[in-house]
Protein backbone atom coordinates (compact mmCIF):
# COMPACT_ATOMS: atom_id res chain seq x y z
CA UNK A 1 0.00 0.00 0.00
CA UNK A 2 1.07 3.62 -0.57
CA UNK A 3 1.56 5.72 2.57
CA UNK A 4 0.64 9.31 1.74
CA UNK A 5 -1.07 10.45 4.97
CA UNK A 6 -1.12 9.81 8.72
CA UNK A 7 -4.28 7.76 8.21
CA UNK A 8 -2.31 5.47 5.89
CA UNK A 9 0.30 4.87 8.60
CA UNK A 10 -2.47 3.69 10.93
CA UNK A 11 -3.72 1.28 8.27
CA UNK A 12 -0.22 -0.07 7.74
CA UNK A 13 0.17 -0.60 11.50
CA UNK A 14 -3.15 -2.46 11.47
CA UNK A 15 -1.80 -4.73 8.71
CA UNK A 16 1.31 -5.42 10.81
CA UNK A 17 -0.89 -6.30 13.78
CA UNK A 18 -2.87 -8.73 11.65
CA UNK A 19 0.36 -10.47 10.63
CA UNK A 20 1.29 -11.01 14.26
CA UNK A 21 -2.23 -12.22 15.02
CA UNK A 22 -2.04 -14.72 12.15
CA UNK A 23 1.32 -15.95 13.46
CA UNK A 24 -0.08 -16.47 16.96
CA UNK A 25 -3.07 -18.41 15.59
CA UNK A 26 -0.70 -20.69 13.69
CA UNK A 27 1.73 -21.29 16.59
CA UNK A 28 4.43 -19.11 15.06
CA UNK A 29 6.51 -16.31 16.50
CA UNK A 30 8.36 -13.53 14.68
CA UNK A 31 11.71 -12.18 15.90
CA UNK A 32 11.04 -8.51 16.72
CA UNK A 33 14.69 -7.56 16.32
CA UNK A 34 14.79 -8.68 12.69
CA UNK A 35 12.06 -6.31 11.52
CA UNK A 36 13.45 -3.41 9.47
CA UNK A 37 11.83 -0.24 8.17
CA UNK A 38 12.76 1.35 4.85
CA UNK A 39 11.02 4.60 3.95
CA UNK A 40 10.67 5.83 0.36
CA UNK A 41 9.28 9.09 -1.02
CA UNK A 42 9.32 12.80 -0.19
CA UNK A 43 6.78 12.89 2.66
CA UNK A 44 9.33 13.93 5.29
CA UNK A 45 6.63 15.10 7.72
CA UNK A 46 4.97 11.67 7.68
CA UNK A 47 8.35 9.95 8.05
CA UNK A 48 9.29 12.01 11.11
CA UNK A 49 5.90 11.87 12.84
CA UNK A 50 5.09 8.18 12.44
CA UNK A 51 6.47 4.94 13.77
CA UNK A 52 5.62 1.26 13.52
CA UNK A 53 5.71 -1.30 16.30
CA UNK A 54 5.61 -5.04 16.74
CA UNK A 55 2.98 -6.72 18.92
CA UNK A 56 5.34 -6.54 21.92
CA UNK A 57 5.61 -2.75 21.61
CA UNK A 58 9.11 -2.90 20.11
CA UNK A 59 9.63 -0.01 17.66
CA UNK A 60 10.72 -1.20 14.21
CA UNK A 61 14.07 0.42 13.49
CA UNK A 62 14.41 2.63 10.43
CA UNK A 63 17.28 1.77 8.06
CA UNK A 64 18.80 3.57 5.08
CA UNK A 65 19.31 0.26 3.28
CA UNK A 66 18.05 -3.28 3.71
CA UNK A 67 19.27 -6.53 2.18
CA UNK A 68 16.49 -8.61 0.66
CA UNK A 69 17.21 -11.88 -1.17
CA UNK A 70 20.79 -10.81 -1.78
CA UNK A 71 19.93 -7.33 -3.10
CA UNK A 72 20.64 -4.22 -1.02
CA UNK A 73 17.63 -1.90 -1.29
CA UNK A 74 18.42 1.75 -0.47
CA UNK A 75 16.22 4.54 0.82
CA UNK A 76 17.20 6.81 -2.10
CA UNK A 77 15.83 4.27 -4.63
CA UNK A 78 19.28 3.61 -6.10
CA UNK A 79 21.41 0.49 -5.88
CA UNK A 80 24.71 2.27 -5.31
CA UNK A 81 25.33 0.48 -1.99
CA UNK A 82 24.53 -2.89 -3.59
CA UNK A 83 27.02 -2.29 -6.40
CA UNK A 84 29.72 -1.12 -4.00
CA UNK A 85 29.40 -4.39 -2.07
CA UNK A 86 29.35 -6.40 -5.32
CA UNK A 87 32.51 -4.70 -6.58
CA UNK A 88 34.31 -5.32 -3.28
CA UNK A 89 33.30 -8.99 -3.35
CA UNK A 90 34.41 -9.38 -6.97
CA UNK A 91 37.76 -7.70 -6.35
CA UNK A 92 38.34 -9.93 -3.35
CA UNK A 93 37.72 -12.98 -5.55
CA UNK A 94 40.00 -11.72 -8.34
CA UNK A 95 42.74 -11.23 -5.74
CA UNK A 96 42.27 -14.81 -4.57
CA UNK A 97 42.50 -16.05 -8.17
CA UNK A 98 45.75 -14.17 -8.76
CA UNK A 99 47.31 -15.53 -5.55
CA UNK A 100 46.14 -19.10 -6.06
CA UNK A 101 46.80 -19.69 -9.77
CA UNK A 102 50.16 -19.02 -11.43
CA UNK A 103 48.88 -19.15 -15.01
CA UNK A 104 48.10 -15.93 -16.82
CA UNK A 105 46.96 -17.56 -20.05
CA UNK A 106 43.69 -16.38 -21.53
CA UNK A 107 41.64 -19.59 -21.47
CA UNK A 108 42.11 -20.60 -17.79
CA UNK A 109 41.98 -16.97 -16.63
CA UNK A 110 38.66 -16.29 -18.37
CA UNK A 111 37.25 -19.64 -17.21
CA UNK A 112 37.97 -18.63 -13.62
CA UNK A 113 36.57 -15.13 -14.19
CA UNK A 114 33.32 -16.40 -15.66
CA UNK A 115 32.91 -19.04 -12.98
CA UNK A 116 33.85 -17.09 -9.86
CA UNK A 117 33.67 -13.35 -10.52
CA UNK A 118 30.89 -12.54 -13.00
CA UNK A 119 28.14 -13.93 -10.78
CA UNK A 120 29.13 -11.47 -8.05
CA UNK A 121 28.84 -8.51 -10.42
CA UNK A 122 25.70 -9.57 -12.28
CA UNK A 123 23.37 -10.96 -9.64
CA UNK A 124 19.94 -9.43 -10.34
CA UNK A 125 21.64 -6.88 -12.59
CA UNK A 126 18.49 -6.12 -14.59
CA UNK A 127 17.26 -4.46 -11.38
CA UNK A 128 20.50 -3.06 -9.95
CA UNK A 129 22.20 -1.81 -13.15
CA UNK A 130 23.69 1.67 -12.59
CA UNK A 131 23.12 4.55 -14.99
CA UNK A 132 25.69 7.11 -13.81
CA UNK A 133 28.93 7.07 -15.80
CA UNK A 134 31.14 6.83 -12.71
CA UNK A 135 29.27 3.86 -11.26
CA UNK A 136 29.22 2.09 -14.64
CA UNK A 137 33.00 2.59 -14.90
CA UNK A 138 33.56 1.29 -11.34
CA UNK A 139 31.88 -2.00 -12.27
CA UNK A 140 33.64 -2.17 -15.63
CA UNK A 141 37.05 -1.64 -14.03
CA UNK A 142 36.85 -5.06 -12.38
CA UNK A 143 36.86 -6.79 -15.77
CA UNK A 144 39.23 -4.24 -17.31
CA UNK A 145 41.83 -4.79 -14.58
CA UNK A 146 41.48 -8.56 -14.68
CA UNK A 147 41.91 -8.85 -18.46
CA UNK A 148 45.00 -6.60 -18.26
CA UNK A 149 46.74 -9.40 -16.33
CA UNK A 150 46.46 -11.87 -19.22
CA UNK A 151 49.95 -12.21 -20.65
CA UNK A 152 49.28 -12.33 -24.39
CA UNK A 153 47.01 -9.26 -24.45
CA UNK A 154 48.23 -7.06 -21.61
CA UNK A 155 49.79 -4.68 -24.18
CA UNK A 156 46.36 -4.03 -25.76
CA UNK A 157 43.85 -1.45 -24.59
CA UNK A 158 40.56 -2.62 -23.06
CA UNK A 159 38.51 -2.32 -26.26
CA UNK A 160 41.07 -4.43 -28.12
CA UNK A 161 41.19 -6.98 -25.31
CA UNK A 162 37.41 -7.39 -25.51
CA UNK A 163 37.63 -8.09 -29.25
CA UNK A 164 40.52 -10.53 -28.81
CA UNK A 165 38.65 -12.47 -26.09
CA UNK A 166 35.34 -12.30 -27.99
CA UNK A 167 33.96 -10.79 -24.78
CA UNK A 168 31.20 -8.30 -24.05
CA UNK A 169 31.79 -5.38 -21.71
CA UNK A 170 29.89 -5.69 -18.44
CA UNK A 171 27.64 -2.81 -19.51
CA UNK A 172 26.80 -4.58 -22.76
CA UNK A 173 26.07 -7.81 -20.88
CA UNK A 174 23.64 -6.03 -18.54
CA UNK A 175 21.80 -4.44 -21.46
CA UNK A 176 21.67 -7.82 -23.22
CA UNK A 177 20.01 -9.32 -20.14
CA UNK A 178 17.47 -6.47 -20.13
CA UNK A 179 16.62 -7.09 -23.77
CA UNK A 180 16.19 -10.82 -23.20
CA UNK A 181 13.99 -10.20 -20.15
CA UNK A 182 11.86 -7.74 -22.14
CA UNK A 183 11.42 -10.31 -24.92
CA UNK A 184 10.39 -12.91 -22.33
CA UNK A 185 7.74 -10.51 -21.02
CA UNK A 186 6.38 -9.91 -24.52
CA UNK A 187 6.28 -13.66 -25.11
CA UNK A 188 4.50 -14.32 -21.81
CA UNK A 189 7.38 -16.39 -20.43
CA UNK A 190 7.79 -14.32 -17.25
CA UNK A 191 5.31 -12.23 -15.22
CA UNK A 192 4.58 -8.65 -16.28
CA UNK A 193 2.97 -7.54 -13.02
CA UNK A 194 5.22 -4.66 -11.99
CA UNK A 195 7.06 -3.83 -15.21
CA UNK A 196 3.80 -3.50 -17.21
CA UNK A 197 5.67 -3.55 -20.52
CA UNK A 198 3.36 -3.38 -23.54
CA UNK A 199 3.93 -3.45 -27.29
CA UNK A 200 2.25 -2.56 -30.55
CA UNK A 201 2.59 -3.61 -34.19
CA UNK A 202 3.57 -1.15 -36.91
CA UNK A 203 3.45 -2.02 -40.61
CA UNK A 204 6.57 0.06 -41.22
CA UNK A 205 8.55 -0.54 -38.03
CA UNK A 206 7.30 -3.95 -36.90
CA UNK A 207 6.85 -4.94 -33.27
CA UNK A 208 7.87 -2.20 -30.84
CA UNK A 209 7.51 -1.63 -27.12
CA UNK A 210 5.57 1.32 -25.76
CA UNK A 211 7.80 3.79 -23.91
CA UNK A 212 6.02 5.00 -20.74
CA UNK A 213 5.53 8.82 -20.78
CA UNK A 214 7.30 10.92 -18.16
CA UNK A 215 4.90 13.16 -16.23
CA UNK A 216 7.64 15.42 -14.88
CA UNK A 217 11.38 15.85 -14.86
CA UNK A 218 13.44 15.49 -11.70
CA UNK A 219 15.23 12.94 -9.53
CA UNK A 220 12.27 10.56 -9.42
CA UNK A 221 11.77 10.70 -13.19
CA UNK A 222 15.49 10.16 -13.80
CA UNK A 223 15.43 7.08 -11.60
CA UNK A 224 12.33 5.77 -13.38
CA UNK A 225 13.96 6.40 -16.76
CA UNK A 226 16.56 3.77 -15.88
CA UNK A 227 14.32 1.03 -14.54
CA UNK A 228 13.68 -2.13 -16.53
CA UNK A 229 10.16 -0.80 -17.29
CA UNK A 230 11.66 2.02 -19.37
CA UNK A 231 15.19 0.89 -20.25
CA UNK A 232 13.99 -2.53 -21.39
CA UNK A 233 11.60 -1.13 -24.04
CA UNK A 234 14.15 1.45 -25.23
CA UNK A 235 16.83 -1.18 -25.67
CA UNK A 236 14.40 -3.55 -27.36
CA UNK A 237 13.24 -0.84 -29.77
CA UNK A 238 16.79 -0.12 -30.96
CA UNK A 239 17.10 -3.67 -32.34
CA UNK A 240 16.51 -4.38 -36.05
CA UNK A 241 12.89 -5.18 -36.94
CA UNK A 242 13.60 -8.80 -37.84
CA UNK A 243 14.91 -9.47 -34.32
CA UNK A 244 12.08 -7.61 -32.60
CA UNK A 245 9.67 -9.62 -34.70
CA UNK A 246 10.86 -13.02 -33.46
CA UNK A 247 7.86 -14.53 -31.68
CA UNK A 248 6.52 -17.97 -30.75
CA UNK A 249 10.04 -19.33 -31.11
CA UNK A 250 12.43 -20.90 -28.56
CA UNK A 251 14.50 -18.48 -26.48
CA UNK A 252 17.68 -19.89 -28.05
CA UNK A 253 16.54 -18.62 -31.47
CA UNK A 254 16.11 -15.07 -30.15
CA UNK A 255 19.47 -15.16 -28.31
CA UNK A 256 21.28 -16.35 -31.43
CA UNK A 257 19.84 -13.53 -33.53
CA UNK A 258 20.51 -10.99 -30.78
CA UNK A 259 24.15 -12.01 -30.31
CA UNK A 260 24.75 -11.94 -34.05
CA UNK A 261 23.49 -8.36 -34.11
CA UNK A 262 25.44 -7.31 -31.01
CA UNK A 263 28.67 -8.46 -32.63
CA UNK A 264 28.14 -5.82 -35.31
CA UNK A 265 27.61 -2.95 -32.83
CA UNK A 266 30.78 -1.36 -31.37
CA UNK A 267 31.38 -2.21 -27.71
CA UNK A 268 33.40 0.70 -26.31
CA UNK A 269 33.01 1.00 -22.53
CA UNK A 270 34.02 4.22 -20.83
CA UNK A 271 37.27 3.09 -19.22
CA UNK A 272 40.62 4.72 -19.86
CA UNK A 273 41.75 7.77 -21.79
CA UNK A 274 40.87 6.26 -25.19
CA UNK A 275 37.15 6.77 -24.52
CA UNK A 276 37.45 10.01 -26.49
CA UNK A 277 37.80 7.91 -29.65
CA UNK A 278 34.19 6.72 -29.31
CA UNK A 279 31.79 8.24 -31.84
CA UNK A 280 28.67 7.64 -29.72
CA UNK A 281 27.87 9.69 -26.62
CA UNK A 282 27.90 6.53 -24.48
CA UNK A 283 28.44 2.80 -24.84
CA UNK A 284 24.74 2.06 -24.35
CA UNK A 285 23.16 0.16 -27.21
CA UNK A 286 20.66 2.99 -27.59
CA UNK A 287 23.48 5.41 -28.54
CA UNK A 288 25.82 2.96 -30.24
CA UNK A 289 23.06 1.47 -32.39
CA UNK A 290 22.11 4.97 -33.58
CA UNK A 291 25.69 5.68 -34.73
CA UNK A 292 25.86 2.20 -36.25
CA UNK A 293 22.66 2.79 -38.25
CA UNK A 294 23.89 6.17 -39.47
CA UNK A 295 27.18 4.64 -40.62
CA UNK A 296 25.35 1.86 -42.44
CA UNK A 297 23.06 4.34 -44.19
CA UNK A 298 26.15 6.09 -45.59
CA UNK A 299 27.93 2.92 -46.72
CA UNK A 300 24.94 0.65 -47.44
CA UNK A 301 22.93 0.45 -50.68
CA UNK A 302 21.40 3.93 -50.31
CA UNK A 303 24.70 5.51 -49.28
CA UNK A 304 26.34 4.16 -52.40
Amino acid sequence: MTVSSIADTARLQADINQIFQWAAENNMKFNDEKFQLLRYGKHEEIKSSSEYKTNSGHEIERNTNVKDLGVIMSEDLTFKDHNIVSIASARKMTGWIMRTFKTREAKPMMTLFRSLVLSRLEYCCTLTAPFKAGEIADLENVQRTFTARITEIKHLNYWERLRFLNLYSLERRRERYMIIYTWKILEGLVPNLHTKITHYESKRLGRRCTIPPMKSRGVTSTLRDHTISVRGPRLFNCLPAHIRGITNRPLAVFKLALDKHLKSVPDQPGCGSYVGLRAASSNSLVDQALIHQEAWSQTGPRGR
